[in-house]
């Protein structure tokens, strides 16, 4: 399913700000909720669809962020993010936009626009004798302050105490 990113407002039909209830009713499913050892808010995931909702650590009410994990086609800008578009090419759109963006080897961060962006290591090759590696794009997460002071992985520069397995894992499942 295509999810438009409208920066710090949305992602396709799910406003930030939205409760747990609205979310519901807008995705037109239910998600399952859970807390995840590093963090101490609720969250709600939505596998058949690759999202998951972060709600307000104090609340538990209103979304502060979501992350969009495959089978979810995140796009921005009319540009499909999983479509295996390099690491840097993403880096360099979402610079001409926000000039404070933070590039580090496979991670995006623009606190600007509320959009970080998560790749691994895809494949080792051997380009003319010189080791190359890519990255393909596997996480989006949109988020509206204060989601980074609340949420450990955007806050330590991308990365849950964890390294991020915990959701990437539960995504993938």
């Amino acid at each position: 399913m295509d999810f438009e990113i409208i920066p710090k407002d949305r992602v396709g039909p799910v406003r930030l700000g939205m409760s747990q209830f609205q979310i519901r009713e807008a995705l037109g499913v239910e998600g399952s909720s859970f807390r995840p050892t590093y963090h101490e808010g609720l969250w709600e995931d939505f596998p058949d669809l690759g999202l998951q909702i972060c709600y307000n650590n104090i609340t538990g009410e209103n979304c502060i962020a979501v992350i969009l994990t495959h089978p979810a086609n995140p796009v921005f800008q009319d540009r499909e993010l999983f479509s295996g578009e390099s690491i840097e090419v993403l880096g360099e759109q979402l610079s001409s936009i926000d000039l404070h963006t933070e590039i580090i080897c496979y991670e995006i961060l623009s606190r600007e626009l509320g959009i970080y962006i998560y790749a691994e290591e895809d494949d080792y090759g051997d380009d003319d004798n010189e080791y190359k590696v890519t990255y393909s794009v596997c996480s989006v997460t949109i988020f509206k302050e204060p989601y980074r002071r609340r949420c450990p992985f955007v806050a330590r520069g991308g990365r849950a105490a964890d390294g991020g397995r915990a959701w990437r894992a539960r995504s993938r499942t």
